[in-house]
């Protein structure tokens, strides 16, 4: 991660009071202001800056909502210069009886199954009779051993839209509407996953969720 200024410091274009927040209070530095994603303080490496991009259209393909517990490791295994983990890997337990397993390293940037979709991360949904997933131009689904399903292939009728996304967006906060197509309930069935997924690898241990009280415990 670059240092775009070496030699900044807080004056009237650098409000270090304001970028600190409600996080710790630090003394100025200039490799906290401008790496942020490394530091603890501030983000919790690949579980909370690149997976909600991930998880989220996947368990809005599921239709899950909360989880029941979450297991992680992960740690520093390529760059040291940074507090949190580089690479992280998540399984999530829903009461839907589907687990999902989130894996990933900023140590490599290899796509396994192709670069379409969110962070260039197709997922691989592997159910009882079959699996599917995204290959080229095409949703594939690929019949499991035993099962009578046929193999199929069905064209995407459409190619990403991230303009579809915002027109959308800014036309639910003209109308004062909720309905935005990534929904606040959607975010806080995968937030939620995610952060779970940090206090375990913390604690080293399980995280679960408690519905009824809509609580974390390790």
């Amino acid at each position: 991660m670059p240092i775009d200024d070496p030699n900044a410091e807080p004056g009237p274009d650098l409000n270090w009071k304001a970028f600190l927040g409600d996080s710790p209070k630090r003394r100025f530095d200039v490799s906290r202001f401008f790496r942020w994603r490394m530091y603890e303080d501030y983000a919790g490496g690949p579980v909370t800056d690149l997976f909600p991009h991930s998880l989220t259209p996947v368990v809005s393909i599921l239709g899950v909502n909360m989880p029941t517990s979450v297991v992680a490791s992960g740690g520093k295994l390529r760059y040291q210069e940074r507090e949190v983990p580089d690479s992280f890997n998540m399984l999530i337990s829903y009461p839907e009886k589907v687990i999902v397993a989130v894996l990933g390293t900023q140590g490599n940037n290899y796509c396994a199954t192709g670069s379409r979709g969110s962070g260039s991360r197709i997922p691989v949904v592997q159910g009882w009779d079959g699996t599917i997933t995204v290959q080229g131009n095409e949703v594939v689904f690929t019949p499991a051993e035993g099962s009578k399903k046929e193999a199929k292939r069905f064209p995407i009728e459409r190619k990403e839209d991230f303009a579809r996304f915002w027109i959308t967006f800014f036309d639910c906060c003209r109308k004062r509407q909720k309905d935005t197509l990534s929904t606040m309930s959607l975010a806080y069935a995968v937030q939620t996953a995610l952060q779970m997924g940090m206090l375990a690898y913390r604690e080293e241990g399980v995280a679960r969720f408690d519905a009824k009280k809509e609580s974390i415990r390790v």
